[in-house]
């Protein structure tokens, strides 16, 4: 008979930050993988001896995991809920469609908006009333690392990750030798991991 036990445990002290994060996380992090194998000869006393014959594998795993990680993203800016595209005077020039007209020369142009606002006399009544409903989530940045470029905000939002596993896994398998050349294995029961 032959046999081992696993046990693997991370705990949060040992992860170091992201490199763009400012410290540590202080989420929920846990990673714990429990396992074990067992094998040797079939044999069933008075019955069948399979010394040298027939063997039998049985393997099991648990695996839990939990992980919570600080995650920087965007979202409009009051600014630009406000329909001002200006960014601090590096946003990119917003033109206004309705002021397309065609030279002589068969060149276009286009008149920008006075400091990349667009009037509230060209806002869509839907649009104004899907913003009333308040859809997208306040910029805030818990690090303050967040910035401007030419197209807007950039990493406004911090927010946290949720992850959660939790599997279990079975293996068995049956090893049979017929003679030194005719050899038979296969699975008996596989049980899958399920994700919980």
């Amino acid at each position: 008979m032959h046999g081992i036990a696993e046990e693997r445990y991370m705990a949060r002290r040992f992860i170091h930050r992201n490199r763009q994060d400012a410290q540590v996380p202080t989420n929920n992090f846990g990673f714990h993988l429990m396992s074990a194998m067992i094998s040797g000869p079939i044999a069933i006393p008075k019955i069948y001896n399979g010394r040298n014959k027939t063997f039998f594998m049985w393997a099991f795993q648990r695996h839990h995991e939990k992980a919570s990680e600080n995650v920087n993203t965007v979202v409009p800016s009051p600014a630009m809920l406000a329909r001002d595209f200006s960014f601090g005077g590096i946003g990119q020039p917003v033109f206004d469609p309705a002021s397309l007209t065609r030279a002589a020369d068969g060149t276009y142009s286009r008149t920008q908006f006075p400091g990349n606002r667009i009037p509230v006399s060209r806002v869509d009544p839907v649009y104004t009333k899907f913003m009333s409903l308040n859809p997208f989530t306040p910029e805030s940045n818990r690090f303050n690392q967040a910035f401007n470029s030419a197209v807007g905000p950039r990493d406004n939002l911090s927010a946290d990750t949720v992850y959660r596993s939790y599997r279990t896994s079975f293996d068995t398998k049956i090893d049979h030798s017929f003679s030194d050349r005719h050899k038979m294995f296969g699975p008996v029961v596989v049980f899958p991991a399920p994700v919980i």
